[in-house]
């Protein structure tokens, strides 16, 4: 190996390469990519719009959080829970609070059907077809036969009077436990006095609450003057039925409210969702197109200078070939077999010893 350093030392490497050897012959420089030849990167690394203007890629548009379909699912929930609350807190009662009994028809086994009326004043019913039209009404929803019970004007007015003869009346007009037995007395001075009896089955539904009702509407009644007499107990027996008989549908149509509530909430829901989604395509699909356009120099000096790096440097063998070199080259140019190491053909003492 000494003896081939001193012949590489004194030999430049070009004239140790032989011509013909592909391993000496320089890489050819690659063409650089279509967008360093651009003329518009001649004056600057970014590329210029046609104003002279450096063109900036469009940001993507923000994803929206969806805080509006949150704030509108809170609400929502808000609303259903005080429906929620406020249906079951009426549940069982009227709008004016009072307690809302769920009531039964009376069989009508219970009842041996009897006239409606009795007039001892003689002047209270003209036309017994208008007062018996709302006293039907009542036994048809209720199950229990109401019978109105008229004393002269001005006959009493204790109630306790008016109770015990309610009940001495009952057992002599019916023969059952299904009738509501009114007797009435007007006291001829713009008031009205009454009492009652009630059998034993039909109190199953005229109650003391029923009997409460039924006693409103008749001073209500009785007070409205565009009725006739007749009108005052038909209408008075109607309303009460309409009342007492009336079913608790609070819950129910709190259940249909939110079923509309939700249903429309969620046609709301998945329309935005639908738009969520095609609105995330269009982003994804103008991205992608901004991408597409965008030079590789507007993605960061880091990227560009690895790129710069691989079209100046030659290949990755490259550096490996001056290693080789000396070897190649040493065999190549070996010295005769006859000289030593620094001796030449003309060393002055070999011609010394010549003739």
């Amino acid at each position: 190996m000494p003896s081939f350093m001193h012949i590489f030392i004194n030999s430049t490497r070009g004239e140790r390469r032989p011509e013909d050897d592909p391993r000496y012959h320089a890489p050819q420089a690659q063409p650089a990519p279509a967008q360093y030849a651009d003329p518009r990167y001649e004056t600057s690394g970014s590329p210029l719009s046609p104003e002279g203007q450096i063109a900036t890629p469009a940001a993507p548009a923000k994803k929206g959080c969806g805080c509006s379909t949150v704030l509108l699912v809170l609400g929502v929930l808000i609303v259903i829970s005080s429906i929620l609350s406020l249906a079951f807190s009426c549940a069982g009662t009227k709008i004016d609070g009072t307690p809302l009994v769920e009531r039964e028809p009376l069989a009508a086994s219970a009842v041996v059907q009897t006239g409606y009326f009795t007039d001892e004043d003689g002047d209270w019913v003209h036309d017994a077809s208008k007062l018996e039209q709302g006293l039907k009404e009542f036994y048809q929803k209720t199950g229990v036969q109401p019978y109105v019970y008229l004393l002269p004007n001005g006959t009493t007015t204790s109630m306790q009077e008016l109770g015990a003869l309610a009940e001495q009346r009952y057992d002599e007009l019916f023969a059952d436990e299904g009738h509501f037995l009114l007797v009435f007395c007007d006291d001829g001075d713009g008031g009205f006095n009454c009492g009652y009896a009630v059998g034993s089955q039909a109190r199953t539904v005229m109650d003391d609450a029923a009997v409460d009702v039924l006693a409103d509407n008749l001073d209500r009644c009785y007070r409205n003057y565009s009725l006739d007499e007749e009108e005052i107990f038909s209408q008075a027996f109607a309303d009460t039925a309409d009342t007492i008989m009336a079913k608790d549908e609070t819950v129910g149509n709190a259940v249909i409210s939110l079923v509309t509530v939700l249903v429309i909430v969620l046609v709301y829901v998945a329309y935005r969702i639908v738009r969520t989604k095609r609105q995330e395509r269009e982003r994804a699909r103008r991205l992608q197109e901004e991408i597409l356009r965008t030079p590789l120099e507007k993605f960061g000096d880091h990227e560009v200078e690895e790129l710069s790096k691989k079209y100046e440097q030659g290949p990755a063998e490259a550096p490996t070939i001056a290693a080789t070199v000396p070897t190649a080259a040493a065999s190549a140019y070996a010295p005769p077999s006859g000289l030593q190491v620094g001796q030449t053909g003309n060393d002055p003492a070999e011609g010394a010893g010549r003739p």
